[in-house]
């Protein structure tokens, strides 16, 4: 199952990036939403990720080889 959103495509990511039960985000993954907010564009994803306050859940939308699922993580110091 593919989403229509255009997303934001991960292009990099630093080694201390977080990750979760579910798995760390890869190189590839597109990221629809950050709690249930759309992420249409990286510059979307930017200002969801800046609006999250240190030590707060957060849940991505990623498409990652077709398939859709979520991963769950606290939001670090920025």
């Amino acid at each position: 199952m593919t989403c229509t959103s255009p997303g934001a495509r991960l292009a990099r990511r630093e080694e201390r990036a977080p990750f979760s039960q579910q798995g760390r985000l890869q190189i590839g993954d597109v990221i629809y939403a950050l709690n249930g907010t759309v992420i249409a564009t990286p510059a979307d994803l930017g200002q969801a990720a800046d609006r999250l306050e240190p030590g707060t859940a957060a849940v991505l939308q990623v498409e990652r080889n077709g398939e859709l699922m979520f991963l769950g993580f606290r939001a670090e110091r920025r």
